[in-house]
């Protein structure tokens, strides 16, 4: 979106990828990551003085994973670069993957070093979606319609 000329590709790319993130569907909804502070903890020469953990919030913003499953024709065991455990998400569903190639079934299972870490979830959806609506209206007014 910070091209000041962007052409038809770039417009269909942001348009679609805004779009998709923009579903309810792939939102996280009632849901809160905490930050806990606990005593510290050192794990693979990194010292952790929180946990984060995801809870219950029906009045939580909306969260975004990292990563979703977009295709369920994909082979993640053949195209994984070492073995997989566990059991990879139905589409549109949230990643959750510890380390070695370890699937989880959510996000508070993920070790306490990757959920430390790694930014699994975004809290950052709302700010990206209304940096899209700026750019739209700009990319209509200077291009037509991009659908």
């Amino acid at each position: 979106m910070e091209d000041p000329q962007p052409d038809e590709k770039i417009i269909r790319a942001v348009t679609a990828g805004c779009e998709f993130f923009d579903r309810s569907d792939i939102r996280i909804h009632g849901m809160k990551l905490e930050e806990i502070p606990t005593d510290p903890v050192t794990l693979h020469g990194r010292t952790y003085t929180t946990e984060k953990v995801l809870t219950e919030d029906p009045s939580g913003d909306d969260l975004w994973a990292r990563f979703y499953a977009l295709d369920s024709s994909y082979d993640v065991i053949s195209g994984a670069p070492g073995t997989i455990t566990g059991t990879y998400p139905a589409v549109l569903q949230p990643v959750w993957c510890d380390v070695g190639c370890i699937y989880c079934s959510t996000y508070n299972e993920i070790s306490r070093e990757r959920r430390g870490g790694y930014d699994y979830l975004i809290l950052t959806g709302d700010s990206l979606l209304e940096d899209y609506e700026a750019w739209k209206a700009s990319v209509l007014k200077d291009t037509g319609d991009p659908s």
